[in-house]
């Protein structure tokens, strides 16, 4: 087997066991702490102020004309924590995340927002329904920090084919 294939094979396993990790912390009283746990996490104010914040930081240095037109994707999305404060400012929002609990939290949190979708993500490609576009924007917010490098390589390698030529990754 060729030394890609046991890196897509190892990707896949460590992505499985992410997913039940992280839906295991979803579905604690403290799911929010995991995502920021930051003080304040647990008062609605406080953690989603501190994803307006937060967001201003992941978009230093790019122009918000650039912002306007660009289709953008957060992996690893979580509950909408920094969709809120995003959507306003592009084209459009996917959040792709590979926990269904913050998923569904992420629908309800974001609900008002027309150009905002989530996706339930197999933690290593972006999901059949978000392929449709190129993005001209594509993060990852502290998520990384969670991934044995198998995945982070895997989710670079699905990033790059659906960046937009002239995008920002």
């Amino acid at each position: 087997m060729s030394s890609l294939a046991n890196r897509s094979n190892e990707a896949q396993q460590e992505a499985a066991r992410l997913r039940q990790e992280w839906e295991t912390r979803a579905r604690t009283p403290h799911g929010r702490f995991f995502i920021a746990s930051a003080p304040g996490w647990s008062d609605e104010l406080r953690f989603f102020g501190g994803g307006r914040a937060d967001c201003g930081f992941i978009t230093t240095g790019l122009e918000p004309e650039f912002l306007r037109e660009a289709h953008t994707l957060e992996i690893g999305c979580g509950v909408g924590r920094l969709a809120r404060p995003l959507a306003p400012r592009v084209r459009t929002y996917t959040g792709v995340d590979i926990s269904s609990t913050y998923i569904e939290e992420a629908r309800r949190n974001c609900s008002e927002l027309e150009n905002v979708r989530f996706a339930l993500s197999d933690g290593i490609s972006l999901p059949d329904s978000c392929r449709d576009r190129r993005y001209h924007f594509i993060f990852a917010a502290a998520v990384f920090i969670h991934c044995p490098e198998s995945v982070i390589e895997a989710w670079i390698r699905a990033a790059i084919v659906a960046l937009a030529p002239g995008g920002e990754l």
